[in-house]
């Protein structure tokens, strides 16, 4: 059986580690109480403070799109005040409600896009 893998690069915001792991934690929250089609949704912040890896793994491209409906609002707050994230313009297209005017700005060339694996 085939699923939808997911491998994002966040920049967590200089002085904004606590806050980063508040509203982690908040759509951690979401994820269990709402998605159906979620297998997987780890979140891994790097020792320093300043960089997070989110692997997550959905049983098919619907449960994606479910997870984004239910974190959007949250996750709008987690990069409007606590992280930088990595510009991918097929991504965006998709997950309208995702975009930001300066990300490539703020973001730059550094950065590991979501990949889908199967």
């Amino acid at each position: 059986m085939s699923h939808l893998e997911l491998h994002a690069h966040l920049k967590i915001r200089p002085g904004q580690l606590e806050g980063f792991k508040a509203q982690a934690a908040e759509i951690m929250r979401i994820t269990l109480e709402q998605d159906t089609k979620t297998l997987r949704y780890d979140w891994y912040i790097k020792e320093e403070g300043t960089e997070c890896e989110v692997h997550e793994t959905y049983v098919n491209e619907a449960g994606l799109f479910e997870h984004n409906r239910h974190v959007v609002e949250a996750r709008t707050v987690l990069f409007r005040d606590y992280a930088f994230r990595p510009p991918d313009d097929r991504l965006r297209r998709r997950l309208p409600a995702a975009q930001g005017p300066d990300d490539q700005a703020r973001w730059g060339d550094n950065c590991v896009l979501p990949l889908p694996r199967t």
